[in-house]
């Protein structure tokens, strides 16, 4: 018999002695998709990307830009990023997301990045909506599919590169359930 270690001797004595060894639980299989998975998977493949150039997939590359973070104003001097969170910033351009799939708002987004950005709109505003539930006193309420979605969207190689900052919109402008997008500055065309 191999020596155990003092922690095992302990134990033992704890348990009296008795130790039983558990077999395994079989692995159960995966439960097959469901219908709503399988239509998502063909919305996904049937919906193509909005393609990304080789110039924004290196410039993500290349310029190692930092992780956006809501209402973080890294990247922008103190002044412009407090116009942009107090909503004084001039809006340039408005998406509203309301009533599309992830995948639909996904596209739209790029899109709409894309474009403002070659139109050298500077602010956007981003209306995603609160989702589920948004009652400050429910414990229960839920953030929505889009609005959860939404940095991690503009993280993305594709749009990261056009982005200096984003912040959650003045109450005025959609507040919880809208961002301020503001891009960077692009060379004449």
């Amino acid at each position: 018999m191999k020596k155990l270690p003092p922690d095992m001797d302990l134990f033992r004595q704890a348990l009296d002695g008795e130790i039983k060894k558990l077999a395994p639980k079989p692995v159960a299989e995966s439960a097959p998709a469901s219908e709503q998975d399988e239509d998502f998977a063909a919305l996904l493949e049937q919906t193509p990307p909005l393609p990304v150039t080789v110039a924004t997939a290196a410039m993500a590359r290349a310029a190692h830009l930092p992780e956006l973070r809501l209402n973080n104003g890294a990247g922008i001097d103190r002044a412009n990023f407090e116009r942009l969170r107090a909503g004084e910033w001039p809006i340039d351009a408005r998406l509203d997301l309301h009533g599309l799939t992830q995948q639909q708002a996904l596209v739209s987004l790029q899109g709409f990045i894309a474009a403002q950005s070659q139109a050298r709109a500077r602010c956007l505003l981003v209306i995603t909506g609160k989702g589920g539930k948004s009652a400050p006193d429910d414990i229960f309420a839920t953030t929505g599919v889009l609005r959860k979605n939404f940095l991690p969207w503009l993280n993305l190689p594709a749009l990261r590169p056009k982005i200096l900052a984003v912040c959650t919109a003045q109450p005025r402008h959609g507040g919880a359930g809208a961002f301020y997008v503001l891009l960077k500055k692009t060379g004449a065309a």
